[in-house]
C-alpha cells in the first residue's frame, strides 16, 4: 500500500522573449489547428452518402496517440532561407538582430556543413546536403532521468523542410534546436513565425525495459483478429474505444470457461 502518491513529472520550458511565449508558444500537439482535419471529415461526410463504411484517418489511434502525447514547437521569429541549386549553400536572414545578451551570441540560423554527413549518406533527391539548424531560444528543465525526443511534424503539411530526428538528455543540453533537411534547393521560402518544426515526446530514460523475440501464439492472433474486427463496430466512434476492452473480456471469459486464454 502506498502511503504517497508519487509526483507526476513536470517539464518547463522557458523563452528570453515574453512576446514568443505568448503568440508562439511551445504548447500539446492535438491544440495546435490542422485545417486538414475539417477538409478531411466534409470529404468522409460525402462519401459516406453512398458507401456504407469509410476509414478515418482522423480517427487513427496511432495519430491521435500521438498528438495527444507530444508538444509542438514552432518557430519563434521568421526564418528567410534562400538556396541556389548547388545543393550545399544557402543565405538566411531574420527580421532584425536578435541581441546578443539574449541569445548569448549565438546565431538564428546554423548548420552542419555537407562535408561532415550530407555528402556521405544517400539523402532523398529534394533534399539539401547541409543540414540547416534553426536555433530557437526555447530552453527546457527536464524531470530527472527524462529526455525529449525530437521528431519531424509530420502531420503539419510542412514540405519545406522536415525535422531530424534525436534525443535531447539534460545532462548534455538544456536549449531546443532544430536541425532540418532542406527541400527547397533553389529559390526563397520564409519559415513564418509560428510555423510548427518539430515534435516533442517527453521520453523515460533511467527505465528501460528489457526485450525478447518469439513466435507468435494462437492467443496473439486471437487478439489481433478482435482488434480488426473492432474496427467495424461503428461508423463514428473511434475503434480505440473498443481495443482495450479485449484483454479484460479474455480474461473474463477464461475465469466462466475454467480455460486459459
Amino acid at each position: 500500500m502506498r502511503l504517497f502518491k508519487s509526483k507526476t513529472p513536470k517539464v518547463e520550458f522557458y523563452h528570453p522573449m515574453v512576446a514568443v511565449i505568448e503568440h508562439f508558444p511551445i504548447c500539446p500537439a492535438h491544440k495546435f489547428p490542422m485545417p486538414w482535419r475539417k477538409k478531411l471529415a466534409r470529404h468522409i461526410k460525402t462519401r459516406e452518402k453512398t458507401e456504407d463504411y469509410v476509414s478515418k484517418a482522423q480517427l487513427c489511434s496511432g495519430i491521435s496517440k500521438l498528438l495527444t502525447n507530444t508538444f509542438v514547437i514552432c518557430a519563434p521569429m521568421d526564418y528567410k532561407i534562400t538556396t541556389n541549386g548547388d545543393l550545399s549553400s544557402y543565405e538566411w536572414r531574420v527580421p532584425r538582430t536578435v541581441e546578443d545578451v539574449i541569445t548569448g551570441g549565438e546565431v538564428p540560423v546554423d548548420c552542419f556543413l555537407a562535408d561532415v554527413w550530407g555528402e556521405h549518406v544517400d539523402l532523398p533527391d529534394n533534399t539539401l546536403k547541409t543540414i540547416i539548424k534553426f536555433n530557437t531560444y526555447w530552453g527546457v528543465s527536464l524531470p530527472k532521468g527524462w529526455g525529449l525526443m525530437i521528431s519531424p511534424s509530420t502531420y503539419f503539411e510542412e514540405n519545406r523542410f522536415t525535422a531530424t530526428s534525436g534525443l535531447l538528455a539534460p545532462e548534455q543540453a538544456s536549449q531546443v534546436n532544430i536541425p532540418v533537411f532542406w527541400h527547397v534547393l533553389d529559390g526563397t521560402a520564409v519559415i513564418k513565425a509560428g510555423t510548427p518544426l518539430a515534435l516533442l515526446t517527453l521520453v523515460q530514460l533511467d527505465k528501460k525495459p528489457d526485450y525478447l523475440l518469439r513466435v507468435k501464439t494462437e492467443k496473439d492472433f486471437f487478439e489481433q483478429k478482435q482488434r480488426n474486427l473492432s474496427h467495424g463496430i461503428s461508423f463514428t466512434l473511434p475503434s480505440s474505444m473498443f481495443v482495450p476492452k479485449i484483454a479484460s473480456a479474455l480474461t473474463k471469459l477464461s475465469r466462466r470457461t475454467g480455460k486459459k486464454s
